[in-house]
């Protein structure tokens, strides 16, 4: 069969925001990577940039990088092969969400992720 009978390429006639994560539960103190990903409608990657927001600063703040602090809650990343990445830190016990938003080919799209904060267990 030719590739094009088999279908491997998504069919997306979309675009695409996705909001990830490795881990959705952190301590206090410890950090995790936040990936946003975005595809255009014909499956190549998005160009620009996402807004990535926190939802509860006080939960979590972004981290390791030269974040305005008092846009704190709300950076813009740029772009790179479709990926935007952010580095957030867990600041109290808690939880709140992540959302990130993106204008692609025209169009408004968000996704979002539940970020959950515990306390360090002390070894005693």
């Amino acid at each position: 069969k030719s590739k094009e009978e088999i279908g491997d390429e998504p069919t997306a006639t979309t675009a695409i925001l996705k909001l990830g994560a490795p881990i959705t539960k952190i301590k206090i103190g410890e950090e995790t990577e936040i990936r946003a990903t975005a595809s255009n409608a014909d499956g190549t990657y998005s160009q620009g940039s996402c807004k990535i927001k926190i939802e509860n600063p006080a939960v979590v703040s972004f981290a390791g990088q030269n974040v305005d602090n008092a846009a704190g809650d709300n950076i813009t990343v740029n772009f790179q092969d479709g990926v935007a990445a952010v580095k957030i830190k867990g600041v109290s016990k808690g939880k709140t969400n992540i959302i990130a938003e993106s204008n692609i080919e025209e169009k408004e799209l968000s996704d979002r992720i539940n970020m959950e904060v515990i306390e360090a267990v002390s070894a005693s």
